[in-house]
């Protein structure tokens, strides 16, 4: 079984796009058949806590990349490239350039549709440039771990690309709790494996007392496999656009 989960995880593809269509009580029934009680109030109740507690577990550890996705946009400012990002956010999907009213330039264009995105940049190539001045941002880039909370554009806005353009980023939070049954996973569907076992784990735990062992293994299932998940996806990411949680020596 643990080899299967691992086969399923590795081959996944882009994971952050995946459809999200897991409830938390189909959720609550997958953890619940560990101890082959899916249709017992009880043990359902006690199920979403133990999902509750991997979800915790999980945004503790800090090892995926993905969360609940989000947007929010900021204006140019004159011959300055720093932006701030939102306190809530966990990592940079992209940066995206937006129309104005003094952008557009045909009539199936709208203010806020998206122009171009821009080019992530490793900080230590992108420093080397970042003085630049310009009439349209092109690059970004952030510094070790988003440390100070903000993301660099180049080249700096000269006044044509402060009245031309709006930068919007999309970035991730961690992963949400869900409280309801009929609630969706804000999480890529393979995620909804690992926090199954995780939800597992935590049900056997609370009823340690009718197997003293079992729950042993099923932590260390659990941990395998959000070990190997968060390896999988550090990998990928880091590779498409080295920033995210990661970022790079300042």
């Amino acid at each position: 079984m643990l080899a299967d989960s691992f086969g399923h995880i590795i081959e996944i593809p882009d994971s952050t796009q995946q459809p999200k269509i897991y409830t938390l009580l189909a959720l609550k029934q997958q953890v619940a058949r560990v101890i082959n009680s899916e249709d017992d109030q009880e043990i359902l109740e006690a199920a979403g806590e133990g999902l509750r507690w991997a979800i915790s577990y999980a945004d503790l550890t800090r090892s995926f990349v993905f969360g609940r996705k989000n947007g929010t946009t900021a204006a140019l400012v004159l011959n300055t490239n720093t932006i701030a990002l939102p306190a809530e956010f966990f990592g940079v999907r992209m940066v995206e350039l937006l129309y104005t009213a003094n952008s557009i330039t045909g009539p199936d264009l709208q203010v806020g549709d998206l122009a171009a995105t821009l080019t992530y940049e490793p900080w230590a190539q992108f420093r080397m440039r970042s003085a630049d001045y310009g009439d349209r941002p092109t690059h970004w880039s952030a510094k070790n771990t988003f440390l100070d909370g903000n993301i660099y554009i180049r080249p700096k806005p000269k006044q044509k690309a402060v009245d031309n353009w709006t930068i919007r980023i999309m970035y991730d939070t961690d992963i949400g709790y869900p409280d309801s049954d009929s609630d969706i996973l804000a999480a890529p569907r393979d995620l909804a494996t690992v926090l199954v076992e995780g939800g597992k784990y935590h049900l056997l735990f609370s009823r340690k007392g009718d197997d003293p062992i079992r729950f042993r293994h099923q932590f260390a299932v659990f941990e395998n496999m959000i070990a190997r998940y968060g390896a999988h996806e550090n990998k990928r990411h880091g590779r498409k656009h080295g920033a995210w949680k990661i970022g790079e020596p300042t």
